[in-house]
């Protein structure tokens, strides 16, 4: 497309604002060139790079202060913080200095990306927030590694924008995912959790599932346990569910202190521990991150938790249920503990009266712990069937 009628009426119309333009004060100018940088125009070539879509449309001299305008709104004291930002975002109010940041921010990156860091904190925690409320077809490619370099100045962005959305009980928060989920994100997601679990008492139960399950993982336990006992204060504040994974959190932190704390709260109740069930399994069974692992006291107390509730019980076709094979696989983790390790928890388990439907299972745990080969799960199942050990308790409302 020829755009040499549109690059003569800028001439005409603009170069006479040529010095706010190139001081990054007329943001009337600069926010269509930033849009047509960041790829808003659909009558522009996205295919061509982005800052020589701004050559189309202006002369070399205007171009120049444009780009130039565009990266000194970078170093202006007024722009908006964090929370206004986020606020106009919820009440769908449109910031239009957000493209000009993003615009400018992203011609640094490509200059130097060393130049972001150096800019305003105010300014980078800006363009944070404008990253995740504005949709563009530009790559932001300084974000992550902002993220990655500013650690801390990041984690104080996102945990400002994100406590404007939990005030206003919003569900969803922008980032958070890739902040989970994301290995290169770990020490980002080490200073945020603990700071915004604290914060956030209606969370949703599968988001609070994964952030503590990946807290357990690598945050900082003393800190991470402080904040279980802090939530277990607001437990009125919170569902049933979330008032469960914060319980086993400080459980699994410190079972020693916790593992009478979470027999008193689960009691025998269903509604509580096939929640908790669901939550420790994929943390402790997980080869592919073994970060974490529990204590043979820990596993002790929550065969006692669940042992008794959940009895081995088999379908139709002769198979194990699914959660008869969740319970019976904290038997198996006790199994691969030596004796010296795992004993002293045995002979607790066994002076335990509700407990003594699975004597014969104990008899086989105190076997592989005397001897150093230790089986797989499959075959510690199978041994426990062919050997007769696994008796079945005839409570009908347990079979799942």
């Amino acid at each position: 497309m020829d755009f040499t009628y549109t690059r003569e009426d800028n001439d005409q119309t603009l170069l006479s604002r040529i010095d706010a333009i190139r001081q990054g004060q007329d943001l009337e100018v600069l926010e269509p060139f930033a849009k047509v940088y960041l790829g808003l125009f659909y009558d522009v070539d996205n295919q061509i790079a982005p800052a020589e879509r701004i050559d189309l449309l202006a002369n070399a001299e205007l171009a120049t202060a444009i780009k130039l305008g565009l990266q000194n709104v970078l170093l202006r004291p007024d722009l908006p913080s964090v929370e206004s930002i986020t606020e106009a975002n919820l009440n769908q109010k449109n910031l239009t200095i957000g493209y000009v940041i993003l615009a400018g921010i992203s011609l640094y990156a490509e200059q130097d990306i060393e130049k972001v860091y150096e800019l305003p904190e105010q300014t980078r925690s800006a363009a944070i927030c404008f990253h995740h409320f504005i949709s563009t077809f530009h790559d932001d490619n300084w974000y992550q590694p902002l993220l990655n370099t500013q650690t801390e100045q990041s984690a104080r962005a996102l945990l400002s924008m994100w406590q404007v959305l939990i005030n206003k009980k919003q569900d969803f928060l922008p980032g958070l995912k890739p902040v989970i989920e994301e290995p290169n994100n770990v020490p980002l997601f080490t200073k945020i959790v603990v700071p915004l679990l604290l914060g956030w008492t209606h969370c949703r139960h599968r988001d609070l599932s994964s952030l503590l399950s990946q807290a357990i993982r690598h945050a900082d336990h003393a800190e991470l346990l402080a904040a279980a006992e802090e939530m277990q204060k607001k437990a009125e504040l919170m569902n049933l569910r979330n008032q469960v994974y914060w319980q086993t959190t400080a459980f699994l932190l410190d079972p020693e202190q916790q593992g009478q704390n979470l027999i008193n709260f689960m009691g025998q109740e269903k509604i509580k521990l096939l929640p908790m069930l669901d939550f420790i399994i994929p943390l402790l069974d997980n080869d592919e991150d073994p970060s974490f692992a529990l204590s043979a006291t820990g596993y002790g107390f929550l065969i006692r938790c669940l042992a008794q509730k959940f009895t081995p019980q088999m379908d139709m076709y002769d198979n194990l249920g699914e959660i008869s094979l969740r319970v019976l696989w904290l038997f198996y983790m006790l199994a691969c503990f030596s004796k010296q390790e795992g004993g002293e928890t045995l002979n607790s388990l066994r002076k335990v009266r509700v407990l003594k439907l699975y004597k014969e299972i104990f008899n086989a745990i105190a076997d592989y712990q005397l001897s150093p080969d230790k089986p797989d799960f499959h075959n510690f199942i199978q041994t426990l069937r062919d050997e007769g050990r696994l008796r079945m308790k005839k409570n009908w409302h347990d079979v799942r």
